[in-house]
Protein backbone atom coordinates (compact mmCIF):
# COMPACT_ATOMS: atom_id res chain seq x y z
CA UNK A 1 0.00 0.00 0.00
CA UNK A 2 3.29 2.73 0.62
CA UNK A 3 4.15 1.58 -2.99
CA UNK A 4 1.26 2.71 -3.89
CA UNK A 5 0.43 6.12 -2.23
CA UNK A 6 4.28 7.23 -3.13
CA UNK A 7 3.07 5.89 -6.85
CA UNK A 8 0.15 8.31 -6.64
CA UNK A 9 1.97 11.55 -5.10
CA UNK A 10 4.96 11.07 -7.49
CA UNK A 11 2.17 11.18 -10.29
CA UNK A 12 0.31 14.83 -9.03
CA UNK A 13 4.19 16.26 -8.78
CA UNK A 14 5.02 15.77 -12.19
CA UNK A 15 1.64 16.71 -13.53
CA UNK A 16 1.87 20.35 -11.49
CA UNK A 17 5.75 20.70 -12.45
CA UNK A 18 4.54 20.77 -16.70
CA UNK A 19 2.21 22.80 -15.88
CA UNK A 20 4.17 25.53 -14.43
CA UNK A 21 6.95 25.32 -16.94
CA UNK A 22 4.29 27.12 -19.38
CA UNK A 23 4.69 24.04 -22.29
CA UNK A 24 3.01 24.69 -25.44
CA UNK A 25 1.06 22.41 -27.55
CA UNK A 26 3.30 19.31 -26.26
CA UNK A 27 2.34 20.08 -22.35
CA UNK A 28 -1.29 18.11 -22.93
CA UNK A 29 0.55 14.89 -24.70
CA UNK A 30 3.80 15.33 -21.93
CA UNK A 31 1.05 15.33 -19.29
CA UNK A 32 -0.91 12.65 -20.09
CA UNK A 33 1.98 10.47 -20.77
CA UNK A 34 3.34 11.38 -16.85
CA UNK A 35 -0.29 10.61 -15.78
CA UNK A 36 -0.09 7.49 -17.90
CA UNK A 37 3.35 6.67 -16.07
CA UNK A 38 1.86 7.11 -12.63
CA UNK A 39 -0.90 5.18 -12.99
CA UNK A 40 0.56 1.92 -14.68
CA UNK A 41 3.77 2.34 -11.79
CA UNK A 42 0.40 2.27 -9.56
CA UNK A 43 -1.30 -0.69 -10.70
CA UNK A 44 1.53 -3.06 -10.83
CA UNK A 45 2.55 -2.14 -7.11
CA UNK A 46 -1.27 -2.79 -6.39
CA UNK A 47 -0.68 -6.37 -8.70
CA UNK A 48 2.55 -6.64 -6.74
CA UNK A 49 0.64 -6.41 -3.49
CA UNK A 50 -2.09 -8.65 -4.48
CA UNK A 51 0.27 -11.50 -5.40
CA UNK A 52 2.29 -10.80 -1.35
CA UNK A 53 -1.09 -11.13 0.02
CA UNK A 54 -2.44 -14.17 -1.78
CA UNK A 55 1.09 -16.22 -1.33
CA UNK A 56 0.52 -15.22 2.54
CA UNK A 57 -3.28 -16.48 2.66
CA UNK A 58 -1.93 -19.65 0.33
CA UNK A 59 0.55 -20.54 2.76
CA UNK A 60 -1.59 -20.09 5.75
CA UNK A 61 -4.23 -21.92 4.35
CA UNK A 62 -1.87 -25.22 3.52
CA UNK A 63 -3.05 -28.73 4.11
CA UNK A 64 -0.81 -31.56 5.70
CA UNK A 65 -2.23 -35.40 5.20
CA UNK A 66 -0.61 -37.21 8.05
CA UNK A 67 -0.80 -41.50 7.74
CA UNK A 68 -1.75 -42.49 11.14
CA UNK A 69 -1.47 -46.64 11.44
CA UNK A 70 -2.88 -48.02 14.46
CA UNK A 71 -3.30 -51.54 16.04
CA UNK A 72 -6.75 -53.18 16.62
CA UNK A 73 -9.72 -50.84 15.62
CA UNK A 74 -11.77 -53.08 18.69
CA UNK A 75 -9.88 -51.82 21.22
CA UNK A 76 -10.75 -48.44 22.46
CA UNK A 77 -7.11 -47.32 24.10
CA UNK A 78 -6.90 -46.68 20.18
CA UNK A 79 -9.99 -44.82 19.99
CA UNK A 80 -8.55 -42.86 22.93
CA UNK A 81 -5.27 -42.10 21.05
CA UNK A 82 -7.18 -40.51 18.37
CA UNK A 83 -9.06 -38.65 20.81
CA UNK A 84 -5.96 -36.78 21.33
CA UNK A 85 -4.93 -36.59 18.30
CA UNK A 86 -8.14 -34.46 17.50
CA UNK A 87 -8.46 -32.75 20.35
CA UNK A 88 -4.88 -30.74 19.35
CA UNK A 89 -5.54 -30.89 15.59
CA UNK A 90 -6.39 -27.58 13.31
CA UNK A 91 -8.15 -27.28 10.09
CA UNK A 92 -4.59 -27.24 8.42
CA UNK A 93 -4.28 -30.96 9.37
CA UNK A 94 -6.35 -34.18 7.57
CA UNK A 95 -5.76 -37.48 9.44
CA UNK A 96 -6.13 -40.56 7.21
CA UNK A 97 -6.25 -43.71 9.99
CA UNK A 98 -5.65 -47.43 9.06
CA UNK A 99 -5.34 -50.48 11.66
CA UNK A 100 -3.01 -53.37 11.05
CA UNK A 101 -4.78 -55.76 13.50
CA UNK A 102 -1.03 -56.63 14.68
CA UNK A 103 -0.77 -57.75 11.35
CA UNK A 104 2.89 -57.34 10.78
CA UNK A 105 2.19 -57.39 6.55
CA UNK A 106 -0.96 -55.23 6.83
CA UNK A 107 1.15 -52.76 8.28
CA UNK A 108 3.89 -52.85 5.85
CA UNK A 109 1.07 -52.10 3.14
CA UNK A 110 -0.81 -49.77 4.89
CA UNK A 111 2.36 -47.52 4.99
CA UNK A 112 3.46 -48.12 1.65
CA UNK A 113 -0.16 -47.11 0.46
CA UNK A 114 0.66 -43.59 2.77
CA UNK A 115 3.99 -43.01 0.76
CA UNK A 116 1.89 -43.84 -2.69
CA UNK A 117 -0.85 -41.21 -1.31
CA UNK A 118 1.82 -38.41 -0.70
CA UNK A 119 1.70 -38.25 3.08
CA UNK A 120 3.65 -35.31 4.64
CA UNK A 121 4.17 -37.50 7.84
CA UNK A 122 3.18 -41.11 8.82
CA UNK A 123 2.60 -42.23 12.83
CA UNK A 124 2.93 -45.69 13.34
CA UNK A 125 1.94 -48.12 16.41
CA UNK A 126 4.47 -51.07 15.21
CA UNK A 127 2.82 -54.25 15.03
CA UNK A 128 6.75 -55.78 15.27
CA UNK A 129 9.52 -53.60 16.73
CA UNK A 130 12.15 -55.45 14.23
CA UNK A 131 9.61 -56.67 11.39
CA UNK A 132 8.54 -52.94 10.39
CA UNK A 133 12.07 -52.27 8.78
CA UNK A 134 11.18 -52.83 5.15
CA UNK A 135 8.23 -50.16 5.42
CA UNK A 136 10.32 -47.42 7.73
CA UNK A 137 12.70 -47.79 5.06
CA UNK A 138 10.27 -47.11 1.65
CA UNK A 139 9.18 -43.51 3.91
CA UNK A 140 12.59 -42.81 4.42
CA UNK A 141 13.49 -43.60 1.13
CA UNK A 142 10.55 -41.21 -0.08
CA UNK A 143 11.55 -38.48 2.23
CA UNK A 144 8.46 -38.68 4.96
CA UNK A 145 9.16 -38.31 7.99
CA UNK A 146 7.57 -40.85 10.59
CA UNK A 147 6.48 -40.55 14.03
CA UNK A 148 6.65 -43.99 16.94
CA UNK A 149 3.29 -43.60 18.86
CA UNK A 150 2.67 -46.53 22.07
CA UNK A 151 4.76 -49.73 20.54
CA UNK A 152 7.67 -48.37 19.32
CA UNK A 153 10.17 -49.94 16.94
CA UNK A 154 14.12 -50.45 17.21
CA UNK A 155 15.13 -48.54 15.32
CA UNK A 156 14.69 -45.34 16.43
CA UNK A 157 15.96 -42.35 15.50
CA UNK A 158 17.65 -43.28 12.72
CA UNK A 159 14.23 -43.97 10.89
CA UNK A 160 12.14 -41.79 13.04
CA UNK A 161 12.10 -38.60 14.24
CA UNK A 162 10.32 -39.25 17.52
CA UNK A 163 8.93 -41.82 19.51
CA UNK A 164 6.10 -41.40 22.17
CA UNK A 165 5.95 -44.47 24.69
CA UNK A 166 4.80 -45.53 28.27
CA UNK A 167 6.99 -46.86 31.10
CA UNK A 168 6.21 -50.47 30.45
CA UNK A 169 8.66 -51.43 33.01
CA UNK A 170 7.65 -48.68 35.83
CA UNK A 171 3.38 -49.77 35.16
CA UNK A 172 4.66 -53.49 35.75
CA UNK A 173 6.19 -52.69 38.64
CA UNK A 174 3.48 -50.50 40.06
CA UNK A 175 1.07 -52.98 39.70
CA UNK A 176 3.37 -55.71 41.16
CA UNK A 177 4.05 -53.38 44.45
CA UNK A 178 -0.46 -52.39 44.67
CA UNK A 179 -0.70 -56.13 44.62
CA UNK A 180 1.45 -57.00 47.04
CA UNK A 181 0.44 -53.97 49.61
CA UNK A 182 -3.28 -55.21 49.06
CA UNK A 183 -2.06 -58.98 49.96
CA UNK A 184 -0.04 -57.31 52.94
CA UNK A 185 3.21 -58.71 51.70
CA UNK A 186 2.40 -62.83 51.16
CA UNK A 187 0.86 -65.42 49.27
CA UNK A 188 0.74 -66.45 46.24
CA UNK A 189 0.39 -64.78 42.75
CA UNK A 190 0.26 -65.69 38.88
CA UNK A 191 0.49 -63.75 35.98
CA UNK A 192 -0.92 -64.13 32.43
CA UNK A 193 0.99 -61.82 30.04
CA UNK A 194 1.20 -62.02 26.25
CA UNK A 195 5.68 -61.75 25.68
CA UNK A 196 5.25 -61.57 22.00
CA UNK A 197 5.35 -57.94 22.11
CA UNK A 198 8.16 -56.15 23.72
CA UNK A 199 5.72 -53.82 25.79
CA UNK A 200 4.56 -56.66 27.61
CA UNK A 201 7.52 -58.30 28.15
CA UNK A 202 8.77 -54.94 29.94
CA UNK A 203 5.46 -54.92 31.91
CA UNK A 204 6.49 -58.76 33.30
CA UNK A 205 9.61 -57.54 33.95
CA UNK A 206 8.65 -54.72 36.17
CA UNK A 207 6.12 -57.12 37.93
CA UNK A 208 8.45 -59.76 38.67
CA UNK A 209 10.98 -57.23 40.28
CA UNK A 210 8.35 -55.36 42.53
CA UNK A 211 6.81 -59.09 43.95
CA UNK A 212 10.86 -60.01 44.19
CA UNK A 213 11.02 -57.18 46.79
CA UNK A 214 8.65 -59.40 49.32
CA UNK A 215 9.65 -62.76 50.20
CA UNK A 216 6.75 -63.84 51.44
CA UNK A 217 4.90 -63.81 48.24
CA UNK A 218 5.49 -67.08 45.97
CA UNK A 219 5.25 -66.01 42.28
CA UNK A 220 4.21 -69.77 40.58
CA UNK A 221 3.73 -69.27 37.49
CA UNK A 222 3.64 -66.39 34.75
CA UNK A 223 1.84 -67.83 31.51
CA UNK A 224 3.52 -66.49 28.32
CA UNK A 225 0.46 -68.03 26.16
CA UNK A 226 -0.20 -66.04 23.05
CA UNK A 227 -2.76 -64.37 23.48
CA UNK A 228 -6.12 -65.45 21.96
CA UNK A 229 -9.04 -64.14 23.04
CA UNK A 230 -11.32 -67.10 22.36
CA UNK A 231 -9.29 -68.73 25.09
CA UNK A 232 -7.72 -66.69 27.68
CA UNK A 233 -10.84 -67.27 30.07
CA UNK A 234 -9.94 -70.78 29.61
CA UNK A 235 -6.27 -70.50 30.26
CA UNK A 236 -7.34 -68.51 33.23
CA UNK A 237 -9.62 -70.79 34.65
CA UNK A 238 -6.81 -73.58 34.30
CA UNK A 239 -4.35 -71.28 36.52
CA UNK A 240 -6.57 -70.76 39.01
CA UNK A 241 -7.62 -74.54 39.28
CA UNK A 242 -4.30 -75.93 39.32
CA UNK A 243 -3.60 -72.98 42.11
CA UNK A 244 -6.73 -72.30 44.14
CA UNK A 245 -4.79 -70.75 46.75
CA UNK A 246 -4.01 -68.20 44.56
CA UNK A 247 -4.30 -64.74 45.72
CA UNK A 248 -2.64 -62.09 42.81
CA UNK A 249 -3.32 -61.95 39.57
CA UNK A 250 -1.55 -60.05 36.93
CA UNK A 251 -2.43 -59.31 32.92
CA UNK A 252 -0.23 -57.25 31.00
CA UNK A 253 -3.33 -55.72 29.01
CA UNK A 254 -7.18 -55.33 29.00
CA UNK A 255 -8.17 -57.94 27.51
CA UNK A 256 -6.63 -60.55 29.15
CA UNK A 257 -8.03 -58.87 32.38
CA UNK A 258 -11.49 -58.91 31.06
CA UNK A 259 -11.13 -62.60 30.54
CA UNK A 260 -10.18 -62.86 34.42
CA UNK A 261 -12.89 -60.29 35.28
CA UNK A 262 -15.28 -62.65 33.64
CA UNK A 263 -14.79 -65.87 35.16
CA UNK A 264 -14.29 -63.99 38.42
CA UNK A 265 -17.85 -62.92 38.11
CA UNK A 266 -19.03 -66.06 36.72
CA UNK A 267 -18.22 -67.67 40.04
CA UNK A 268 -18.45 -64.79 42.06
CA UNK A 269 -14.93 -64.56 43.22
CA UNK A 270 -13.46 -61.60 44.99
CA UNK A 271 -10.98 -62.82 47.37
CA UNK A 272 -7.94 -62.63 44.32
CA UNK A 273 -6.63 -58.99 43.59
CA UNK A 274 -6.30 -58.44 40.17
CA UNK A 275 -4.18 -55.56 38.69
CA UNK A 276 -3.33 -55.37 35.50
CA UNK A 277 -1.78 -52.51 32.66
CA UNK A 278 -4.72 -50.49 30.88
CA UNK A 279 -3.31 -50.63 27.87
CA UNK A 280 -6.96 -51.84 25.51
CA UNK A 281 -10.44 -50.86 26.81
CA UNK A 282 -9.97 -47.42 29.07
CA UNK A 283 -13.77 -47.03 29.58
CA UNK A 284 -14.01 -50.97 30.65
CA UNK A 285 -11.14 -50.61 33.29
CA UNK A 286 -13.19 -47.83 35.09
CA UNK A 287 -16.33 -49.88 34.89
CA UNK A 288 -14.62 -52.83 36.53
CA UNK A 289 -12.62 -50.50 39.44
CA UNK A 290 -16.03 -48.73 40.44
CA UNK A 291 -17.99 -52.52 40.68
CA UNK A 292 -14.70 -53.43 42.44
CA UNK A 293 -13.96 -56.54 40.30
CA UNK A 294 -10.90 -54.97 39.57
CA UNK A 295 -8.00 -53.89 42.31
CA UNK A 296 -6.06 -51.48 40.82
CA UNK A 297 -4.98 -50.87 36.79
CA UNK A 298 -2.07 -48.89 35.50
CA UNK A 299 -3.86 -46.39 32.75
CA UNK A 300 -1.37 -45.25 30.13
CA UNK A 301 -3.21 -42.14 29.68
CA UNK A 302 -3.98 -42.69 26.14
CA UNK A 303 -5.43 -39.56 25.73
CA UNK A 304 -1.99 -37.23 27.04
CA UNK A 305 0.15 -39.47 24.94
CA UNK A 306 -1.78 -38.81 21.35
CA UNK A 307 -2.34 -34.77 21.98
CA UNK A 308 1.59 -34.83 22.62
CA UNK A 309 1.81 -37.07 19.13
CA UNK A 310 0.06 -34.34 17.51
CA UNK A 311 2.00 -31.09 19.29
CA UNK A 312 5.18 -32.67 17.56
CA UNK A 313 3.79 -32.75 14.15
CA UNK A 314 2.52 -29.17 14.35
CA UNK A 315 6.51 -28.99 15.72
CA UNK A 316 7.71 -30.67 12.16
CA UNK A 317 5.77 -28.60 10.13
CA UNK A 318 6.15 -25.42 11.19
CA UNK A 319 9.99 -25.44 13.07
CA UNK A 320 11.40 -28.70 11.08
CA UNK A 321 12.06 -30.15 14.96
CA UNK A 322 13.27 -33.75 15.20
CA UNK A 323 13.38 -34.90 18.96
CA UNK A 324 15.64 -37.93 18.98
CA UNK A 325 14.96 -38.76 22.76
CA UNK A 326 12.13 -40.46 22.87
CA UNK A 327 9.17 -39.02 24.98
CA UNK A 328 7.60 -41.46 28.51
CA UNK A 329 3.88 -40.31 28.49
CA UNK A 330 3.67 -40.99 32.66
CA UNK A 331 0.81 -42.74 33.62
CA UNK A 332 -1.43 -43.68 36.86
CA UNK A 333 -2.32 -45.52 39.02
CA UNK A 334 -6.32 -46.36 39.36
CA UNK A 335 -7.64 -48.30 42.75
CA UNK A 336 -10.87 -49.96 43.59
CA UNK A 337 -12.79 -47.41 45.69
CA UNK A 338 -12.75 -44.48 43.88
CA UNK A 339 -14.82 -42.96 40.65
CA UNK A 340 -13.71 -42.63 37.49
CA UNK A 341 -15.62 -40.95 35.03
CA UNK A 342 -14.91 -41.69 31.10
CA UNK A 343 -13.80 -39.51 28.30
CA UNK A 344 -16.13 -39.63 25.19
CA UNK A 345 -14.43 -41.68 22.82
CA UNK A 346 -14.19 -40.90 19.05
CA UNK A 347 -14.76 -44.18 17.00
CA UNK A 348 -14.84 -44.46 13.21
Amino acid sequence: MKKKVTAMFLALAMTASLAACGQSSNSGATTAAATTEAITTTAAAEKTETKETAANENSSEKKYLVGVNMGSIDQSYYAFLRMGLEEERGDDVELFVTYHEWDLTTQIKQIEDFVTMGCDLIVVVAADPDGILPALTTAKEAGIPIIEMDCPTNYFPEYSIGQFVTDDYDAGYQCGKAMAESMNGEGVVQSYVVTSTINSQRRLAGFCDAIKEYPKIDNIYNATEKFDATTAQTVIENMLLAHPETTGLFTSNDKIGNAAVNFFKANNIKDVCLTHVAAGTRDTVYTWLNEGWDYAAYDQNPVNMGAAVMRAIYDYFENGTVNTEKTIIPGEMRFAGDEYVCDPVYYD
